[in-house]
């Protein structure tokens, strides 16, 4: 890989300046809605009106948070996208870190992933993609096990889900 220049790098270093303020306020907010999934469904299938919801998760952010994440934050509570959220953060993470053209793995599990299977997966696929690549974790109950791996439009499947369906095409393909 070539050296990176002066220049990029003074606007990499700008950028993840810029950003910083609202990754890690949407990093709270993120991690609040993760740790009270009935605060989170709440917001998105209440039956209050959009203003109200969206006056309660605005005020979950950090005193002086960027106006942007309070907008950002609307935008998905209108558009039924909060459940995205801690994928939005993990995205905005690798490129305040790798610049704005940064690789994103999103690996999918059927259960939440620790801090040491992080690392793991993490340590595995910079050795395989190189060492500029952000992670994103997601989980999907629907995999039945086993992972998914997306990077670009290159997808990595080893699911249950995948394997079961494979077997019963394989099973009702007339030999």
């Amino acid at each position: 890989m070539p050296p990176v220049s002066a220049p990029r790098q003074y606007a990499l270093a700008a950028f993840a300046m810029a950003t910083a303020p609202l990754v890690e306020a949407l990093r709270v907010v993120a991690e609040r809605l993760e740790g009270d999934p009935a605060l989170r469904s709440d917001l998105e299938e209440g039956d209050r009106d959009l203003a109200s919801r969206h006056a309660e998760i605005v005020a979950l952010l950090p005193s002086g948070s960027p106006d942007a994440a309070g907008r950002l934050l609307g935008t998905m509570l209108e558009r039924g996208d909060l459940q995205g959220l801690p994928g939005v953060v993990g995205h905005l993470d690798a490129m305040a870190t790798f610049g704005p053209a940064a690789q994103v793995a999103v690996v999918t599990t059927t259960l939440p992933v620790g801090p040491a299977e992080r690392d793991a997966f993490g340590k595995s696929l910079r050795a395989c993609y190189g060492g500029d690549i952000g992670l994103v974790f997601e989980t999907d109950p629907g995999l039945l096990g086993g992972v998914t791996v997306r990077i670009g439009d290159q997808i990595i499947d080893g699911s249950v889900a995948t394997k079961l369906s494979s077997l019963g095409e394989s099973l009702l393909t007339p030999r």
